[in-house]
């Protein structure tokens, strides 16, 4: 199976790919090199080669390094998304710099799930973003350790004074 580097609902992400819980087995789903996994609504999976939603098989949907990707489970449905945000790897631009679509200095892009569209979005920062999560809004964390906030047009930055941040967990009361 691999290195295993997301578990979310019933699938897994490993360096050999994606793998569900049938029963009492897990059992190869597809894919190779997982990099993370959602199982909310459609299932989604970030690999090296692209970003695949579950259907008939995988489906590609952005073509591409994906490292993260995440689904906000109080709006998505059964055969349905909802709010959903994925982060890319690839370079950011001839300069390697900061621009209006989503892309930082390190390269990478997140991208937000919008009318049924995948769509760049522009963040605040040029830290790579490791994780993002949901609650009221949608979260993010970066591996510098800024937190990010979405009030739905902008994202919000907050230092956590934290460093090599790996991932985001939300608490609900």
């Amino acid at each position: 199976m691999g290195e295993t580097r997301a578990i979310d609902g019933d699938f897994l992400a490993s360096s050999e790919g994606v793998f569900r819980v049938a029963g009492d087995e897990l059992r190869y789903s597809g894919l190779d090199d997982a990099a993370d996994v959602s199982s909310v609504g459609i299932p989604h999976t970030a690999t090296a080669e692209g970003l695949y939603a579950l259907g008939n098989g995988w489906l590609a949907i952005l073509e591409g390094g994906f490292s993260v990707v995440a689904a906000d489970p109080e709006t998505a449905g059964p055969g349905a998304l909802g709010r959903a945000h994925a982060v890319s790897s690839e370079d950011g631009g001839a300069d390697g710099g900061s621009d209006d679509n989503g892309s930082s200095d390190d390269g990478s892009e997140v991208y937000e799930h919008v009318d049924g569209n995948w769509q760049r979005r522009a963040l605040p920062t040029d830290d790579r973003v490791v994780d993002v999560a949901y609650g009221k809004r949608p979260y993010a964390v970066t591996e510098k350790g800024t937190f990010l906030v979405s009030d739905g047009d902008e994202w919000r930055t907050h230092p956590l004074g934290l460093r090599g941040v790996r991932a985001l967990a939300i608490a609900f009361r």
